[in-house]
């Protein structure tokens, strides 16, 4: 099993070197460009404005998000929690937030955090022909009060 891991991640590695060495106009550095970049394909365009608008609209509300979070206030760490955040390939978030709960209204920042999540998954539709995900998921990391704020990491995920 060791062995073929080696040779998958060996693999891996050449066809990342080829491609980045590649003269521009050869097939791999069309490849490395992304299918948008093809002549002749029209409906490759539409597909990358529709992906770029809706990635805009997500880091609108990303920014929006850690707006409202702040930054961040505690006491104790009673008072911190997690967000998850995003839409991974595979499904679940691709990261979590800390925020506090006597500083952040939860509704609104739930809901706010749901829109994220939609608009990513609307850009990955968009833009699907060349996602590729490792299909980890990405489990709560819990969150703490540390130097009067809350952090990921360390806490209880039960919260």
């Amino acid at each position: 099993m060791n062995k073929l891991v080696l040779l998958l991640l060996a693999c891996v590695a050449a066809g990342a070197a080829a491609q980045a060495t590649a003269p521009a106009g050869s097939h791999a550095a069309v490849l490395r460009a992304g299918p948008q970049h093809i002549a002749g394909n029209p409906g490759n365009a539409d597909a990358g404005a529709a992906a770029n608008a809706a990635a805009g609209a997500a880091g609108a509300t990303l920014a929006r998000i850690q707006a409202l979070i702040g930054k961040a206030s505690c006491s104790g760490d009673t008072e911190c929690r997690t967000l998850a955040l995003g839409s991974a390939a595979c499904g679940g978030p691709t990261r979590y937030l800390a925020w506090s709960a006597t500083e952040t209204n939860e509704s609104a920042l739930r809901a706010l955090g749901d829109a994220y999540r939609e608009q990513q998954r609307a850009a990955a539709a968009a833009g699907a022909a060349g996602r590729v995900s490792n299909c980890r998921y990405q489990m709560d990391p819990g969150a703490t009060c540390r130097a009067g704020a809350c952090v990921p990491g360390g806490g209880d995920t039960l919260r």
